[in-house]
């Protein structure tokens, strides 16, 4: 569902955005000391009309203009679809010139049971490629060459690899028999970490990001059969709830409270173990 619309509007702005990325960037420090640039908010301010316009009435949660008082908040999970918009992920890779980083549009359908997210599309600007959810497939689209071709999780190489987020890595008191260890990534940009992951090209990942980090990047994992789970359990998450959620400040508003892991389940426990020791 929409998914195909989702990378045509991604696509309309790619050339903007790469614009942007090989002129002087307007770096602003945010109250909660991470930064934003001039792009960040004009690509946020483009999209949200064009999603309205998509589904009128529905919610859209962008990370530059994500609600924070609670009535708002609690007014977001009343709608029945929400959309989850992270105009630049991956901000200090773009304002450094470092091409790592995308654009996430994700789209969440409430049910019984809270929200699934069930469409999305992330593009790489730099790299002119858009991966988008169509009829239960992900897409990769490459704007070279005007070329489509379905994405399948690939069987897994003999190295075992780790996409993680800097601020988790961090927590990490590293046990030398864990097969991830010395196979850490860090690619700055969740969005990246989930597509890459769901090409084959990492065997797991794991995530405390915020909702508009990861909605598009489940929807994408999904129609590869990966599914986060709670790391501490291991339960499937297959619907996020407003309790799934941190409020309050501006640095953990909309962040995941408990760390999500994405990877096969023949790899779970040597990812749960390697943060069973974290500090």
């Amino acid at each position: 569902m929409l998914g195909k619309e989702i990378a045509a509007i991604l696509e309309e702005i790619n050339s903007m955005i790469v614009e942007n990325f090989h002129s002087a960037h307007e770096i602003t420090v945010k109250s909660d000391e991470s930064i934003v640039t001039k792009t960040d908010r004009e690509v946020e301010e483009i999209l949200i009309p064009k999603l309205n316009e998509l589904l009128p009435n529905s919610v859209i949660i962008g990370e530059e203009s994500a609600p924070s008082e609670p009535e708002e908040i609690g007014r977001s999970f009343q709608s029945e679809y929400l959309w989850a918009v992270d105009p630049i992920d991956g901000t200090t890779n773009f304002a450094s010139g470092i091409p790592n980083f995308a654009v996430s549009v994700g789209l969440l359908k409430q049910n019984e049971d809270g929200f699934e997210p069930i469409a999305g599309g992330i593009s790489f600007p730099a790299m002119s490629k858009i991966y988008y959810t169509h009829e239960g497939k992900t897409l990769c689209r490459d704007l070279l060459t005007n070329q489509e071709e379905e994405i399948i999780f690939r069987e897994q190489q003999p190295l075992s690899t780790i996409m993680l987020p800097n601020h988790l890595a961090l927590q990490l008191n590293l046990d030398p028999k864990n097969r991830f260890v010395g196979n850490l990534r860090f690619m700055g940009s969740s969005a990246a970490d989930l597509v890459f992951l769901s090409l084959g090209k990492a065997s797991a990942t794991c995530t405390i990001a915020h909702i508009w980090d990861v909605a598009a990047g489940f929807a994408i994992a999904k129609t590869q059969n990966i599914f986060p789970k709670l790391l501490s359990t291991g339960q499937i998450k297959i619907n996020l709830t407003r309790d799934d959620f941190l409020y309050g400040e501006a640095k953990i508003n909309w962040r995941l409270k408990n760390p999500l892991a994405l990877c096969d389940d023949e790899y779970f426990s040597d990812v749960q173990e390697l943060f069973n020791n974290h500090k």
